[in-house]
């Protein structure tokens, strides 16, 4: 039973996406309705030990204890590299960079490419589409998904969804609640 409503969602999402492909703020939020369905929130972080050494419970507190240790660890890691003195080149590199670069647009065979290429075994995040199902519906969307990008890029627009990067803690050893 379970089979039957999952094909029954997958076409009817896909015909939602087929319908909606010449809207970009449509598909968008058809996307959108297609990752959070029926999807629930695990692996929580209750408390982490912020640098004074104590403990942060509410979401605000945690949020920011995580955001000054990953902004700062960069530095920190670079600061322990032992510093090794080079010759100063008689130009200076910064002279050769470029101030710009180009995105080439996408074509729909390449997004299909990728699609097919996406390890349907491996984990997915708990607000992306399953690959088996973009993997389904990988030549319909792609179209759609090719020409998404190519307007994202040309109008330099992006949907706040894309803005957002899932940072997991993993942890190796010591306090789980310290980073």
């Amino acid at each position: 039973m379970n089979h039957i409503i999952e094909y029954a969602k997958m076409i009817y999402f896909k015909n939602q996406i087929a319908q909606k492909g010449n809207n970009s703020r449509k598909l968008w939020s058809t996307i959108i309705e297609i990752l959070n369905k029926g999807k629930k929130q695990t692996n929580v972080i209750n408390k982490v030990q912020n640098e004074l050494g104590s403990s942060d419970t509410t979401a605000f507190d945690i949020a920011n204890t995580l955001s000054k240790y990953f902004s700062s660890i960069g530095k920190k890691l670079a600061n322990q590299i032992e510093k090794t003195i080079l010759a100063t080149p008689k130009t200076s590199p910064a002279s050769n960079l470029q101030t710009s670069f180009f995105i080439s647009p996408t074509c729909p065979e390449e997004v299909q490419k990728v699609i097919s290429n996406l390890d349907a075994k491996k984990a997915v995040p708990i607000n992306d589409i399953p690959i088996k199902y973009l993997k389904l519906a990988g030549t319909t969307i792609s179209k759609f998904l090719s020409d998404l990008f190519n307007t994202c890029i040309l109008d330099s627009e992006y949907p706040d969804d894309l803005k957002i990067a899932q940072i997991i803690p993993i942890h190796k050893s010591g306090s789980k609640e310290s980073c």
